[in-house]
């Protein structure tokens, strides 16, 4: 007789353990290990074989081994003990011992958490886009019960040097306002980070949400980014933390950078004899790309009722030089455009009187002017204009300016002929020639590849097409069709169940896409017939009435 084997010592389900048999083994409270869990970025599993019943919660017993020797765990408990005193002397009586051992309470460090899970610089980049949703939005929280305000004013003080940083380097590359918020995407060390940002206004805290686990998020997050921008100012030869200006009301310059060759002599190295060998370096300072300085040479002013921080960040990513409001009247520079959001019969009033060759414009056309690297034309963004162009989301957009949907927008199409017209005056050549060149370009891509495909070694069970003298264009194309739909059955009749209902799904989902695609179409195509005629019913009117 073989050896007994017992229930749950062999299996895979042996590799997972319950979140209460985890508690038991760490000898800490639920609240503490939800905060242990979120610190060290361990989440709860789901084993192919459940041994203590469906409704319970698991991890890896690996997991829970690793958190076993965390130095965060000892200080769990030694604040615990400490609360326990605290307590204990409260009850006695004794309120100025126990104000002392408040003083005295227990601290920890997250430092080599964020150094344990984020081993490269690069790898902290990437996951930097919830880091700062989070910020964002406790920066902008009222200090209510709750909310520390000691983490509130840290996560504002992150914020704003994480702003100074932006402007410094000219790393937003796309702004989009929404009803959520303001959505933002920099390029930092050849990251992409997309976060969004809440609009300036005062958020009341939810009931139904758990601040205990936002601020543990929080806490993690504000290390972390600390770290960062430790690093990120360091790159661009910064002291940190640095000395924080309030740029509402003070005039912001670019810093211009030019591609210039610079000589350093180094004493380094020794020759063959002995001496001292000088070496000389010559270093490239990077220039701008197009998008940070597509507002170059500009002079933006500020109206006080625009929304002041998401267009001073778009403002100053494109090179533009931002007069706040409160330094118009003191400002020496003659602004080249001004952003105003009233009404034109209200604007005379605050800002005074017009200034000549200044066009004021509203907020959008700087935020669509950065999303697509171009000038807009300013006649669709001026004060007097009532209704004002779509606001395209640069993120939902795909490859050739194609959603999702399938569906182009007209004024997606709009904006691709005005950066098609910018880049043949780039050129210095005419709108026909241009297109001219890349279709050349185009078919000089597409020529490289059938020379590839006609290079591919072609199996001996396929056979060509043989066409007699004589015969039609039209027959020779339906004989390819054919073959191809023959092809394509074979290949349906070789799947699988399971990936032939794959296949049925998304064949599906493609005929629903186009169904709306060209009901889309339809719709726009109606509503342009509807236009000329409303048009000509008002003229009737305005006759009759002469």
């Amino acid at each position: 007789m073989g050896k007994i084997i017992k229930k749950g010592t062999v299996g895979p389900g042996t590799n997972f353990v319950s979140r209460s048999q985890a508690i038991k083994k760490l000898q800490i409270s639920l609240a503490d290990f939800r905060r242990l869990c979120i610190l060290k970025g361990i989440y709860p599993r789901v084993p192919s074989k459940k041994l203590s019943g469906p409704n319970t919660t698991y991890y890896l017993k690996k997991d829970i081994t690793f958190l076993a020797h965390e130095p965060v765990l000892n200080s769990f408990r030694e604040i615990k003990v400490h609360k326990r005193k605290v307590a204990k002397r409260a009850h006695r009586g004794e309120r100025s011992r126990a104000k002392m051992l408040k003083v005295m309470a227990p601290t920890y460090a997250l430092d080599h958490i964020v150094r344990e899970r984020y081993p490269t610089f690069v790898d902290a980049l990437r996951e930097l886009g919830d880091c700062l949703s989070l910020i964002c939005l406790f920066a902008h929280l009222p200090a209510e019960k709750g909310v520390d305000p000691r983490v509130i004013s840290n996560c504002k003080r992150l914020l704003d040097e994480w702003h100074a940083y932006l402007a410094e380097t000219r790393a937003v590359s796309k702004s989009f306002a929404s009803i959520k918020g303001m959505y933002y995407q920099a390029n930092v060390e050849g990251v992409p980070i997309v976060w969004v940002e809440p609009h300036q206004y005062l958020a009341e805290p939810n009931a139904d949400v758990d601040f205990r686990v936002m601020r543990t998020f929080i806490e993690f997050y504000s290390t972390m980014l600390g770290f960062v921008l430790f690093r990120l100012y360091g790159s661009i030869s910064r002291p940190y933390p640095p000395v924080l200006v309030d740029y509402t009301t003070k005039v912001w310059t670019p810093v211009e950078r030019e591609e210039v060759e610079e000589e350093s002599e180094e004493s380094e190295g020794s020759g063959e004899d002995g001496e001292v060998v000088e070496r000389e370096e010559k270093t490239k300072t990077p220039t701008w790309t197009l998008s940070q300085k597509i507002f170059k040479g500009m002079v933006v002013a500020f109206s006080r009722e625009i929304p002041h921080h998401p267009l001073w960040l778009t403002c100053t990513s494109a090179g533009a030089t931002v007069i706040p409001f409160a330094c118009l009247k003191d400002s020496d520079l003659t602004p080249t455009h001004f952003v105003v959001d009233r009404p034109p019969h209200h604007m005379d009033k605050v800002v005074g009187a017009r200034i000549p060759g200044c066009e004021y414009l509203q907020p959008q056309w700087f935020f669509d002017s950065l999303n697509h690297v171009v000038r807009l034309p300013t006649s669709e963004y001026l004060t007097s204009v009532d209704a004002l162009p779509p606001h395209l989301s640069p993120f939902a957009q795909q490859i050739d300016m194609r959603f999702q949907d399938g569906h182009i927008p007209e004024r997606a199409n709009e904006i691709e002929m005005y950066v098609k017209q910018a880049k043949a005056r780039e050129l210095g050549v005419d709108l026909a020639e241009l297109e001219q060149r890349e279709r050349d370009e185009r078919g000089e891509e597409q020529g490289a590849e059938d020379e590839e495909s006609q290079g591919e070694a072609v199996s001996d069970e396929e056979e060509d097409v043989v066409v007699e003298e004589g015969a039609d264009a039209g027959d020779v194309v339906e004989a390819n069709v054919t073959l191809e739909e023959d092809e394509l059955e074979v290949r349906k009749a070789m799947l699988s169940k399971k990936q032939a209902r794959v296949y049925s799904r998304m064949k599906r989902h493609d005929q629903v896409r186009e169904e709306r695609r060209e009901r889309l179409t339809e719709k726009v195509a109606a509503k342009g017939a509807a236009k000329p005629e409303k048009k000509a019913k008002k003229g009737k009117k305005g006759k009759k009435s002469q």
